[in-house]
């Protein structure tokens, strides 16, 4: 994953583009939706971390996200993030009992990376319950349209030189994104 953030920064400064990277982990946010952020959103403010977030999400014209599957799904921290940043008022909101997104991103790119080869996912249908919960679930339903998911499977156990086959996707594809 390291591998793919860094293949990214240096394609996207190298093309001139603009890039603004959040490590989760390093940056001290906490994941956990509480009790406080609720009294907080009902005083209609937005706590100071959060608020920060979703500053870098107006931000971007592009969403991209890069994790590795963790029991199926993303791990707790993107989760977390997504659980708190997506807040209602800022990523949807209901009018007359109706939902809509208001993210209006052009497009989000999810590259997430798994150690078990495709075919035991395919095999249990977990590839496509997998990319549903996030492409359909907050970003979809959170008003962004284009959203492609890649996965690369198999990544524990594969040669240097699959390695570098799948960074060499990720470019390719980065370049017309």
């Amino acid at each position: 994953n390291q591998g793919i953030v860094d293949l990214v920064k240096k394609t996207i400064t190298d093309e001139g583009g603009d890039l603004q990277h959040r490590e989760l982990y390093g940056s001290g946010f906490n994941p956990v939706l509480g009790p406080s952020d609720f009294e907080t959103f009902s005083k209609n403010t937005i706590p100071a971390d959060i608020a920060e977030e979703q500053k870098w999400v107006t931000w971007a014209d592009r969403l991209l996200f890069i994790y590795p599957v963790w029991w199926f799904s993303q791990p707790a921290m993107l989760k977390g993030w997504i659980d708190r940043v997506f807040s209602y008022g800022f990523a949807f909101t209901s009018s007359g009992g109706v939902l809509s997104g208001l993210l209006h991103h052009e497009k989000a790119w999810v590259i997430q990376t798994a150690g078990t080869p495709k075919q035991w996912f395919d095999e249990r249908g977990f590839t496509d319950k997998m990319n549903l919960a996030f492409k359909e679930g907050p970003l979809e339903f959170c008003g962004i349209k284009d959203v492609e998911v890649t996965t690369l499977f198999g990544v524990n156990g594969s040669s240097q030189e699959e390695r570098e086959s799948m960074l060499k996707q990720i470019k390719e594809k980065l370049l017309s994104w």
